[in-house]
């Protein structure tokens, strides 16, 4: 009788290996890299969290008066200086800058929504419906984005809701053009076929299927019409059609460029010289 015996091996437990956080996130880490980038991108943080914690950090009340420091120039007291009415321009230019991030988040926030919208249903059902909306948002399209915001502000006026109105109207094109290239291509993946093919109703594969793969190009549209509506805003600003007081970064561009804080000449000694 033969008596086998086991002999029991044992086996090292394969150890977990830690990947660096570069080889985890390569985008990030290249983006990292770049020190341009980085610098803006460093840039950018800073204004927002300046603006958005104006409140807190602004060093006098952007609506205060006074008439002794008028046109006073950039100092120890004023770090930008005053404008014709004493108030400081840097604690003016904090709650103007939260105002504007404000009214640009929102704008942005309802393009995208009305514009993804459009460009799911578009790209998806195709036929009447891609076709009524594509040639609406080519009419839109039409016309310059400027132009376009300044007509629909001109013709309700110059208030918080009719500058949102008329910005989300001028970024909603976009946002449905996009959607609805990404819309074309993956609603033709295996994936979705197989969703239309076990009866899953439309509203359930486009949340799903569809929506979760358009959100890159979504989120890269949402950065640069984020920055775009900022830009907007200030133009409409820099021509008076902006939201009134704390005035907007544009208008007091404008307002700089008629006046000046250098001194001028007094009562007693001018003798008619160009700062009079």
């Amino acid at each position: 009788m033969l008596v086998e015996e086991l002999t029991t091996v044992a086996v090292p437990t394969p150890r977990r290996v830690r990947r660096r956080w570069s080889e985890r996130w390569p985008s990030l880490h290249a983006l990292t890299r770049d020190r341009v980038g980085v610098t803006g991108g460093l840039l950018v943080l800073v204004i927002t969290v300046a603006g958005l914690l104006a409140p807190w950090i602004a060093p006098y009340d952007p609506l205060a008066m006074s008439s002794g420091n008028r046109l006073a120039p950039p100092g120890a007291v004023f770090p930008l200086g005053a404008d014709e009415a004493g108030r400081d321009l840097l604690s003016r230019a904090l709650y103007g800058a939260r105002t504007s991030l404000t009214v640009s988040l929102t704008v942005v926030g309802l393009s995208a929504l009305i514009g993804v919208t459009l460009g799911l249903l578009s790209g998806y059902y195709r036929g009447i419906v891609d076709g009524v909306t594509m040639r609406l948002m080519d009419v839109l399209f039409a016309f310059p984005t400027i132009l376009l915001a300044l007509a629909v502000v001109a013709t309700l006026g110059p208030d918080v809701r009719n500058l949102v109105l008329a910005l989300t109207v001028v970024f909603i094109p976009s946002f449905a053009r996009v959607t609805r290239g990404a819309v074309l291509t993956v609603s033709t993946e295996p994936y979705v076929e197989a969703a239309r093919a076990v009866g899953l109703r439309d509203g359930r594969i486009l949340l799903r299927y569809v929506l979760p793969n358009v959100a890159a190009p979504v989120a890269v549209q949402f950065s640069t019409s984020f920055a775009a509506a900022i830009l907007t805003e200030a133009s409409l600003g820099y021509l008076g059609l902006g939201v009134p007081r704390p005035r907007r970064p544009g208008e007091r561009c404008s307002r700089a460029a008629s006046r000046s804080w250098r001194p001028r000449c007094g009562p007693r000694w001018c003798r008619g010289c160009s700062s009079c």
